[in-house]
């Protein structure tokens, strides 16, 4: 989509004839126009003979200096490329262009770029992004379904986000494979070994677990990249010892038992 910039009170004539192959034109004022055009986007300038007022061009500026506009898009929204003379009117006004690219209210709208709001925003309907929505600090918005508003998300001072309620949660659901700890995962019972190296092959962190008993003085730890991150430890038998470390994608994790702890374990992971 076309990047606009606008001037007002453009309206002035050409300081010399333009053929209809010319990538810049020069006015005969500088009156009201901009000092500059950012790069990627266009100032949009009409053109009409002085001699019928009949024939119109609407061209694209990329770059302006003084009154001299140039890198210049000829034939822009349906017109046709025209030899101009001097004198001829040139003028920055509305355009079709530059109203089609504002959003309507009552279409479908495509936003790109970095857009902020600096007001609660209402979405009825949907709406989708796909690098997510920035919201401002103590801006509140409202998140609605099919059947209407169901929770509630507020951006904090210190950026965060709080989502739903204590008596009405937003709840998050993730496609099974995913990035993000607890999303599209669950949690299983898996069939793992004492003293046996286990890799994370997942896309996200996992939580693992083990759960065992000791047989007399004894303790379990669990290596996570080769470095013991949790430790249970009993003086005799009959006590319950429990482990668990959250694993990162692509990290080793082990448990390894120490003296008199049972062979029998629990192991659990969320993934």
């Amino acid at each position: 989509m076309t990047t606009f910039i606008f001037a007002n009170n453009v309206n002035t004539t050409l300081a010399g004839n333009v053929s209809t192959s010319a990538t810049s034109i020069t006015l005969s004022s500088t009156a009201n126009l901009p000092a500059s055009i950012p790069a990627g986007s266009v100032l949009a300038i009409t053109l009409n003979d002085q001699a019928t007022r009949g024939n119109y061009e609407v061209i694209y500026a990329t770059a302006v200096t003084g009154a001299t506009l140039s890198g210049l898009l000829r034939a822009q929204e349906g017109t046709a490329a025209l030899a101009w003379l001097t004198g001829d009117f040139a003028f920055s006004g509305p355009t079709a262009g530059q109203q089609g690219s504002f959003g309507q209210l009552s279409e479908n709208n495509t936003w790109t770029g970095t857009n902020t709001f600096d007001d609660g925003i209402a979405v009825i309907g949907s709406a989708s992004a796909t690098t997510g929505f920035v919201v401002p600090n103590n801006v509140p918005y409202q998140l609605t379904s099919t059947t209407g508003p169901f929770s509630y998300a507020y951006c904090t001072p210190a950026n965060q986000i709080v989502v739903g309620t204590n008596t009405f949660p937003l709840l998050l659901q993730s496609a099974s494979g995913g990035s993000v700890f607890g999303l599209g995962q669950t949690q299983r019972t898996v069939s793992l070994n004492y003293n046996t190296v286990y890799t994370n092959n997942t896309n996200a962190p996992i939580m693992t677990s083990c759960a065992t008993s000791s047989t007399g003085a004894g303790s379990i730890g669990i290596f996570v990249g080769g470095v013991e991150v949790t430790n249970s430890t009993a003086g005799g038998s009959g006590v319950a010892l429990c482990v668990w470390a959250v694993v990162f994608p692509g990290i080793t994790y082990q448990y390894v038992p120490t003296g008199s702890v049972s062979g029998t374990a629990t192991f659990t992971e969320w993934r």
